[in-house]
């Protein structure tokens, strides 16, 4: 082609598809003319490394991936997949943006420091590798901050996953925790951000993609319904089992989270405003707690 705005454009989608192409960033192009008509373009790869050196971060990459596999089962369904590999690399991966190589996996699997960018292409090489399907998705977050996150497909059904909101230190917005009872013992993982429809996503992203992004419309894997603490209504039944569970296992926390603000609002006045809270709590007479009122969740410290 002699479009440069086309040759552009495969050129992104080619970085989008492959995060295995960690040794490239950007292109150049060399027009050739005769008689002011336009013959030819040479594209150059921006290459960053030598073949040497790629070579020699590829082996610290089969080692970090190797680590990460081993610990799940053969056995795996694709959400158990998915899951893993979301608390793995928030379990794993620090955000900084000004951290070295942040715009492709090194970031992640040499050095333990990323962004955005560096999360999602960590996540989708994984998944690669387990054989879910993964597309990397972008636009924006906090109106005009450019991201970028994952589509994966379960079942054939599509759900957004963003790793890097999965970060609860990063994705609370800030002055959520101040003042709080007990904030320091806030859960390391933020699950509002795993396997998520459009309608979920919308509430903090903008999707503006190269790759057209298929419509994710399904709730049946997402992370809340498959724990069963996802609610559609104040179920006093459903809210006994969450907290009794919570204690059970020996979780220092118990999370609640609603299908719409209609349920959000009910769920706090019966809990919080009316007191109910203390029902389900094994003794006590004062409770932490931190309102996520755009996700419609709330976590309680037990």
């Amino acid at each position: 082609s002699l479009d440069t705005e086309q040759i552009d454009r495969v050129f992104r989608c080619v970085m989008l598809d492959h995060p295995e192409i960690f040794y490239l960033q950007g292109y150049s192009l060399t027009k050739v003319t005769r008689g002011g008509r336009l013959e030819k373009i040479t594209f150059s790869g921006a290459y960053t490394m030598t073949e040497e050196e790629a070579a020699l971060r590829m082996e610290k990459i089969d080692a970090y991936v190797t680590k990460c596999l081993s610990g799940i089962s053969q056995d795996a369904s694709d959400y158990e997949k998915v899951k893993y590999v979301y608390e793995y690399l928030v379990k794993n991966t620090e955000y900084d943006e000004h951290s070295e190589d942040n715009q492709n996996i090194c970031s992640v699997f040499i050095n333990g420091v990323s962004v955005c960018q560096g999360y999602a292409k960590a996540t989708q090489y994984l998944l690669q590798k387990l054989n879910v399907p993964c597309l990397m998705a972008e636009g924006t977050v906090k109106e005009t901050e450019t991201h970028v996150w994952n589509v994966v497909s379960i079942n054939g059904e599509y759900y957004h996953v963003d790793t890097t909101w999965g970060d609860a230190a990063y994705s609370f917005t800030e002055g959520e925790l101040e003042g709080l009872v007990g904030s320091e013992n806030i859960p390391d993982i933020n699950y509002d951000y795993l396997c998520i429809p459009d309608e979920m996503l919308r509430r903090t992203h903008v999707v503006d993609s190269v790759i057209p992004i298929p419509p994710c419309l399904s709730m049946t894997y997402n992370y809340y319904v498959q724990e069963g603490i996802y609610f559609t209504s104040t179920d006093e039944a459903q809210l006994q089992r969450v907290f009794a569970d919570a204690y059970a296992t020996g979780k220092s926390c118990a999370q609640i989270k609603c299908a719409d603000e209609t349920v959000y609002r009910d769920i706090y006045r019966y809990l919080i405003q009316e007191e109910h809270i203390f029902e389900y709590l094994d003794g006590g007479s004062s409770v932490g707690y931190v309102e996520m009122q755009q996700q419609f969740s709330i976590i309680f410290y037990l």
